[in-house]
């Protein structure tokens, strides 16, 4: 279930899961958790689901992004993905903005994201985190966080390339150990 899938993406990077029970939360709990997490110098990633059932949260994300943005520690680099259903949209399932400290890159990102697909559910949360922690320039020595935002659980066995473990194995080598912050949206 997504329940059990973002719990133990947390527990097994030494991270912390949240709930939303609806959109209009999300923006708070990413304040909550850059305020309770970050630190200057912090690299920091949104990675968002942006099927179709994602569409409230994402308008959420976008219409809060700016008072986010200044809660940001000094020096934060700031990034953003989304990952859908590779199976379904294997050409554009997945799209991100590189970290930067150039924030309106990261704000016209995720203002133009689109919600499309995801009729079956599950989604391709493990192959989007490992994607996220592959592509992005990671650059901080003190921090680095990832903060997922989705609401079903992920594509398991042979529907997904990568799986929890490759994920949890994947955030240890690159020091991103005990910084993954699923947001699950019930």
């Amino acid at each position: 279930t997504a329940d059990e899938a973002f719990t133990l993406l947390a527990e097994l990077t030494g991270g912390i899961r949240y709930d939303a029970a609806r959109a209009s939360e999300v923006p708070d709990i990413i304040i909550k958790v850059i305020n309770d997490n970050a630190a200057a110098g912090t690299d920091l990633v949104f990675l968002i689901d942006n099927t179709g059932s994602m569409d409230d949260d994402i308008y959420e994300v976008k219409t809060a992004l700016n008072d986010i943005i200044t809660k940001l520690p000094a020096s934060t680099m700031l990034g953003a993905a989304t990952y859908n259903d590779a199976n379904e949209v294997p050409s554009t399932w997945y799209t991100w903005e590189n970290l930067t400290t150039t924030y309106s890159n990261i704000g016209t990102f995720i203002n133009n994201i689109r919600v499309y697909g995801g009729g079956d559910y599950a989604e391709s949360v493990y192959d989007g985190l490992y994607q996220t922690l592959d592509k992005m320039s990671w650059s901080s020595t003190r921090k680095r966080m990832i903060i997922i935002i989705g609401d079903a659980p992920p594509l398991e066995g042979r529907l997904t390339t990568y799986s929890l473990k490759d994920v949890a194995d994947k955030c240890k080598a690159l020091g991103v150990a005990a910084n993954l912050y699923p947001i699950l949206i019930k």
